[in-house]
């Protein structure tokens, strides 16, 4: 007899270790100065501001360029995380501070890999304890 929940569960599980395992690298990036080159801000899930026209849900979208070592690299990505809300649930994440377009703001790139980067240091609390709820019920119900 296959245990599919079981399956799932152990997926769920994996899934909560990547985002904890990712989200624990980034303390390992080296700090750089950069600049914002483009922000598009999401909308707010909550109170349905930001919606375009056509009734999608548009998400954060940054773009940015820093310096490591005379060589100038651009970036993308705001955190090792799910979504930018949820790697900083209940209070607003440092990069936002005084955003607009081109000023100033401090980077974290990988020593190894100076051309991966992120905004936000840190672990994706609400995906991390979602996918754990997830698996510990899926494990549950697999019984």
């Amino acid at each position: 007899m296959t245990r599919p929940f079981l399956a799932l569960s152990y997926v769920a599980f994996a899934a909560c270790c990547a985002f904890l395992l990712a989200g624990i690298w980034t303390f390992t990036f080296e700090p750089a100065q950069g600049e914002l080159l483009y922000y598009s801000k999401g909308m707010n899930r909550i109170t349905g501001e930001g919606r375009n026209t056509r009734g999608e849900t548009p998400p954060t979208r940054v773009e940015y360029s820093y310096q490591v070592e005379g060589e100038t690299l651009e970036g993308k990505t705001i955190g090792m995380g799910f979504r930018p809300w949820t790697l900083s649930p209940f209070t607003q994440m440092r990069w936002k501070e005084g955003l607009r377009v081109g000023s100033s703001l401090t980077v974290y790139f990988s020593p190894r890999a100076p051309e991966f980067s992120v905004l936000h240091r840190g672990i994706d609390v609400v995906a991390c304890f979602t996918t754990l709820v997830a698996g510990l019920a899926l494990r549950r119900f697999s019984n």
